[in-house]
């Protein structure tokens, strides 16, 4: 159900430096060593949960975009595959749901949570520091510094008022005290330089 030339080609271009295929195979290696199992639909949703994504949004997000696209993949590879009534089929949407779901970070079905968690994973590791340098160089590619800076303030603050930052058992436990820790600093940070 997924074009690999297509998906790798995607993940590939030149602005992308933390959302690319890095990114997603570090999601599937994080689901292996923790022992967590994915259905389908939620590996589906993993391949094409960023296979749209520009710094600067236009009238839709980047996970409306995946969403959609992600769709449209899937229907074709069932039409080609003469995968009878799979239009009807909810696990096509749940696929497409749990996309959009990455794009707040909130779930609004149950299988959202590990995608989200997996999204998100590095927050409470020793890769956060490096994973912020290349969110910063996606950004900085359409942006200074300063329009950065600014917004990544505003993100961090929006992900320290959650409840928590994790939404599944499997990263809850285990990474909520180093994320909150992680990204308490950045934002203290900030705010001394000013932002």
């Amino acid at each position: 159900m997924i074009d690999l030339l297509d998906v790798q080609h995607r993940y590939m271009e030149p602005h992308r430096f933390y959302h690319n295929l890095i990114h997603v195979a570090k999601m599937f290696e994080t689901a292996k060593l923790n022992n967590i199992p994915l259905s389908i639909e939620q590996e589906l949703a993993i391949w094409y949960h960023d296979v749209i994504y520009q710094v600067k949004r236009g009238e839709f997000s980047n996970e409306e975009l995946s969403a959609r696209y992600a769709i449209e993949k899937i229907f074709h590879y069932c039409a080609n595959a003469h995968i009878e009534n799979y239009k009807r089929d909810e696990r096509i949407e749940k696929v497409a749901t749990i996309i959009r779901d990455t794009e707040n970070e909130i779930p609004t079905i149950e299988e959202s949570k590990v995608v989200i968690d997996l999204d998100l994973w590095g927050l409470g590791t020793y890769e956060y520091q490096k994973n912020s340098i290349l969110i910063e160089k996606e950004f900085t590619t359409v942006m200074t510094i300063d329009e950065f800076k600014s917004g990544r303030k505003k993100w961090l603050q929006l992900f320290l008022a959650r409840d928590t930052i994790f939404v599944s058992k499997y990263a809850n436990d285990t990474l909520e005290y180093n994320a909150v820790e992680q990204l308490s600093n950045d934002l203290d940070k900030l705010i001394e330089e000013g932002y």
